[in-house]
């Protein structure tokens, strides 16, 4: 049993210490921003208006580094991480897997992982790895078995989506997999 309200609290915590913008347990885009305003009144601190003008400007810089506007994100009444997600074109093969397998809640920032269940599909029922071509643990059939774009059989293999069932045993990967680049 542990004291902490949630799994990187204290990462949270020593990055606001600390005074950096990131987390270093994240090794993809995202942003980190204290929402301590050390410039008002310690009896203002912790009034509501003081607390929300805070919080509106740490997410309105955080979004100016996003190139879509679609994020994850979390916060407490210090701090809020934000993640700019990529989100697959509409009808593209990526947004089939999108849908299998979307963004994490943004509870996942704080190190609570909540996930859909996968089962395991081929090639994975017959022992053999997901992603073993494309080194990715989501892909599709065209890239993992090497069909040539072009190709009579590409289009319709571009769309069978592969998501490795051990993605769910790698959280950052599970994080990682639709952040901005």
């Amino acid at each position: 049993e542990t004291s902490l309200r949630f799994p990187l609290e204290l990462i949270c915590d020593g990055a606001l210490r600390d005074g950096v913008e990131s987390l270093r347990i994240f090794d993809f885009k995202h942003c980190f921003r204290s929402l301590h305003h050390n410039d008002l009144p310690e009896d203002r601190r912790r009034q509501a208006t003081a607390l929300g003008q805070a919080a509106s400007k740490a997410y309105e810089e955080a979004k100016a580094t996003s190139k879509t506007g679609c994020c994850a994100l979390a916060f407490t009444v210090n701090w809020l991480i934000f993640v700019p997600l990529a989100p697959p074109e509409v009808g593209s093969a990526l947004e089939l897997a999108w849908r299998e397998l979307p963004p994490l809640p943004p509870l996942a920032l704080t190190g609570v992982f909540v996930a859909p269940a996968l089962s395991r599909g081929f090639p994975e029922t017959v022992g053999l790895q997901v992603g073993s071509r494309s080194g990715k643990l989501v892909s599709n059939r065209a890239v993992e078995e090497g069909i040539p774009e072009g190709t009579p059989e590409y289009e319709a293999a571009s769309r069978e989506v592969r998501i490795a069932a051990q993605i769910l045993e790698k959280p950052i990967e599970l994080l990682r997999q639709w952040v901005e680049a």
